[in-house]
């Protein structure tokens, strides 16, 4: 079944009988080859798209006074559409890399490192984490959020891809995780109350 053919990326190839022969791409040559081919994957983005309703009713809309820089709002827009999209374990890898690049840019902003420190030292998301922390830039429920994002990206991304009937509410966790974070970094001043 071709449909299911186009799923995999790696052909055990240990006997040499795959290698040189193009066979997808000569299946595809054939139109009615190609225009299933087309149909399942249309499905398959249909089926997706159908469900983001649903899904984009879940989230929660947040107002925030801090001002997202470039990237981070490039983040939060991937963010966003893989998770509408049904893509749980990409948005909550997406919500980790935009946690580090929010770090990122509160550390260069407060004058904690400058730019050139960051992209040399190349530090972790947690290390940016601790830094700020020990700073006293973040409440202990901000340090806590900021930090479960973190984990459960690294827990999804090296070991648990597979539980896909948890990910789903996971993903919308780590998002209002990171609206949280954002609504206490809008509010400056209360950060250092709790």
């Amino acid at each position: 079944m071709i449909a299911e053919a186009r799923r995999t990326l790696v052909l055990d190839d240990s006997e040499g009988k795959w290698t040189g022969l193009g066979i997808f791409d000569e299946l595809l040559k054939d139109p009615w080859v190609r225009h299933a081919a087309e149909i399942e994957v249309a499905k398959d983005g249909i089926e997706r798209a159908s469900n983001s309703l649903s899904r984009f009713v879940k989230l929660r809309h947040i107002l925030t006074n801090y001002k997202l820089g470039q990237e981070s709002t490039s983040y939060l827009r991937e963010v966003i559409d893989t998770y509408l999209l049904g893509f749980d374990a990409a948005s909550i890898a997406l919500c980790g890399a935009m946690m580090e690049q929010i770090l990122r840019e509160i550390i260069a902003s407060k004058g904690l490192m400058s730019q050139g420190e960051l992209r040399n030292s190349r530090p972790t998301g947690l290390s940016l984490l601790e830094t700020i922390n020990r700073k006293k830039q973040i409440s202990r429920s901000g340090y806590a959020a900021a930090k479960c994002i973190m984990a459960q990206r690294n827990i999804v991304m090296h070991r648990h891809l597979g539980r896909h009937e948890t990910l789903q509410d996971l993903a919308l966790e780590l998002i209002g995780d990171l609206g949280s974070v954002l609504i206490e970094m809008g509010n400056e001043p209360e950060v250092l109350k709790n």
